[in-house]
């Protein structure tokens, strides 16, 4: 079965500052990350919340093994400036149905934010015209989650490493959640499981890292998870960047293993 996407670039909010007069002139770079053929958006001058609504159709010729990458630029006269990046895992991506959806995007190194990008995803085998598949089916699921580890963080202590633990809330469930934290540490491992029941398999997961610290913790980086693009019932074994905060240049990678079951379902195993 030949799949293919099709991505559309919608428009880009809470934007960093790139020039020194006036805004930024931004625009889209997509592709995969098996393929050097690339696609562009337009540029929007001098905004920080452009509209772009520019459609790409692309042969996914690796399947949903591939990424999705794209990479944000402040168009200039001499260089254009890179100042965020968005990875998105076809992986977990529910083929034949149209997501509608928003994602934080990763700052550079040295750039205050990376801001937030709308997209419309849409993987087809052929079934549906460009973005006229049917939306995700909402249901009741069972989210599992393992939280297993975390890389490449930041140095954020002046004597030491970073003492690394996660906060995360689940939209649609009430609770508070956090790891354990580590301490003295870049490459943290926490092995932590969670299971919660939702009303809808069309929640988010908010993440925050934080460093622990005597006096107050230090906020290191974020990542925002959109449960609804995810297959129902199959387990997910992925890394996601995360966004960094303003006090560091980089936010670190995330190991997690998500799995939306039917409720009462064994944990961690495919099933239909």
């Amino acid at each position: 079965m030949q799949l293919s996407l099709n991505i559309r670039v919608i428009e880009a909010i809470d934007l960093p500052k790139m020039d020194s007069v006036g805004k930024t002139d931004a625009y889209v770079v997509v592709q995969l990350a098996s393929s050097s053929q690339a696609y562009k958006t337009k540029v929007i001058d001098n905004s920080l919340s452009p509209c772009w609504n520019d459609d790409f159709q692309i042969i996914l010729a690796s399947g949903l093994t591939d990424t999705l990458k794209l990479t944000l630029f402040d168009k200039d006269v001499l260089k254009d400036d890179k100042f965020a990046t968005l990875e998105i895992p076809l992986y977990a991506i529910v083929y034949d149905v149209t997501h509608d959806c928003w994602f934080d995007c990763v700052a550079e190194k040295k750039v205050p934010k990376g801001g937030k990008i709308h997209l419309l995803i849409h993987v087809s085998s052929g079934r549906f015209p460009p973005f006229q598949a049917p939306k995700p089916t909402l249901v009741p699921v069972t989210l599992h989650l393992k939280i297993i580890e975390a890389s490449q963080l930041p140095k954020v202590d002046t004597i030491g490493k970073t003492d690394p633990y996660l906060k995360f809330i689940v939209s649609g469930d009430p609770n508070k959640y956090e790891t354990k934290w580590i301490e003295n540490t870049l490459e943290p491992k926490w092995n932590e499981e969670y299971h919660i029941n939702l009303k809808s398999s069309a929640s988010y997961i908010n993440f925050e890292l934080w460093d622990k610290d005597k006096k107050y913790d230090d906020f290191i980086s974020s990542l925002d998870i959109q449960l609804s693009t995810f297959r129902l019932y199959k387990v997910h074994d992925l890394w996601f960047n995360m966004a960094p905060g303003k006090k560091v240049n980089i936010g670190g990678r995330l190991h997690l293993i998500i799995h939306l079951s039917n409720p009462g379902a064994a944990p961690f195993v495919n099933h239909k």
